[in-house]
């Protein structure tokens, strides 16, 4: 890659660009999969920062929705599942990081 997964001003750290692919840059061929592995990678991407998911805030969370009227409830199912696995008291308590989708631009 051509930028860094991660740069720190000050105490912030952003990440950028975490996509569902592996290292050797396949995708799973299930949604769910990828959605898993997306979540894998910013994880990593956090832990070389000396981050952990207790660290976000926001998520910003780009994708197709499955049609016009709606994102998609397998994905709405993997993402609830994902915060929960990664974070559970805050996914519990006061909710998971502020969490933003749209989908890409035509």
């Amino acid at each position: 890659m051509h930028y860094h997964q991660a740069v720190r001003i000050g105490h912030r750290v952003e990440i950028s660009g975490q996509g569902g692919w592996d290292d050797e840059w396949n995708f799973p061929e299930a949604l769910e999969d990828e959605i898993v592995q997306a979540f894998e990678n910013v994880e990593r991407t956090l832990a070389e920062a000396r981050a952990t998911w207790r660290d976000v805030i926001t998520v910003d969370s780009y994708h197709l929705p499955e049609s016009f009227e709606s994102i998609g409830e397998s994905y709405n199912r993997v993402m609830v599942q994902q915060f929960r696995k990664r974070i559970p008291d805050r996914a519990a308590s006061d909710g998971p990081p502020r969490c933003k989708g749209s989908s890409a631009p035509e």
